[in-house]
């Protein structure tokens, strides 16, 4: 829903710009960064949209032992809608991650943790997750990319810091967690009261 029905642009390639043609997917195949030793790999979470949170983490934890032992089928490297990058397990904040092309945009996710901030005439210990969105102007506009990042945060839903342990606690990865969030539009576990807040970084 959230990449289907309102921000289908995000979900399209670029391989024949020269021509002034842009391909919007119906498929939804999300590229996930591994890093290993050999270098930078993009295996393709495939047609993400159809798997349940349990399944999506499980397979990402299989695409990232196959990259790190370079067993993975290079066919998987390539036709991805989206890439979604990680830096928190490494400690980094705000980035700029590079699009992979054809691709037109790319999530960059930061380590999540707490700082202080100014809510209602005091300061309150709040869990930051930084978000930083990079994406091809000439497909999507600032106003759209803005929009996709407080669509994203919003459908976070509230009390982050729950949730998130709540999730780790059950074996979930966070960006499994989010990747589900990011191709739904929802998450899986009830609204509570109070909320935690996403920083929002875009290029």
């Amino acid at each position: 829903k959230f990449f289907k029905k309102k921000f289908p642009s995000f979900n399209s390639s670029i391989d024949e710009i020269e021509n002034g043609k842009m391909t919007l997917k119906k498929y939804f195949h999300i590229g996930i960064a591994v890093d290993t030793k050999h270098g930078l790999m993009v295996p393709k979470l495939r047609n993400a949209n159809n798997k349940s949170i349990s399944n999506i983490a499980k397979e990402l934890k299989n695409l990232s032992e196959l990259c790190k032992n370079l067993k993975i089928d290079k066919k998987e490297l390539f036709g991805g809608s989206m890439t979604i990058t990680s830096l928190g397990g490494i400690g980094g904040s705000f980035f700029t991650p590079i699009i992979n092309y054809p691709e037109v945009a790319i999530l960059g996710i930061g380590k999540a943790e707490k700082k202080q901030k100014f809510i209602n005439g005091k300061f309150e210990a709040r869990t930051i997750l930084p978000i930083s969105l990079s994406y091809d102007h000439r497909i999507i506009d600032g106003a759209e990319a803005a929009r996709f990042n407080n669509d994203l945060k919003e459908n976070l839903g509230k009390n982050f810091a729950y949730k998130l342990a709540v999730w780790m606690s059950k074996s979930i990865s966070l960006l499994s967690a989010l990747l589900c969030t990011f191709i739904w539009g929802t998450t899986f576990i009830a609204q509570d009261t109070g909320m935690d807040d996403i920083g929002l970084f875009i290029f």
